[in-house]
């Protein structure tokens, strides 16, 4: 199985999550956060969002 959006053949993994309407399975995809439901293309919210570091870095 590989992703389609980054090709990727690892990471790779179904999913089953419940929600207020049922059930929703899919296929997910590690490396690049992107899912698939039901043959319907889906674009996840990032896994890990950015975050800014807590010691802000000085101006070279």
């Amino acid at each position: 199985m590989t992703c389609p959006k980054c090709k990727a053949r690892i990471g790779i993994f179904k999913q089953e999550l419940t929600v207020d309407t049922g059930p929703a399975f899919g296929i997910n995809c590690f490396i690049c956060g992107y899912w698939v439901h039901q043959g319907v293309h889906l674009n996840q919210l990032p896994i890990r969002p950015e975050t800014k570091p807590l010691i802000p870095r000085r101006a070279a």
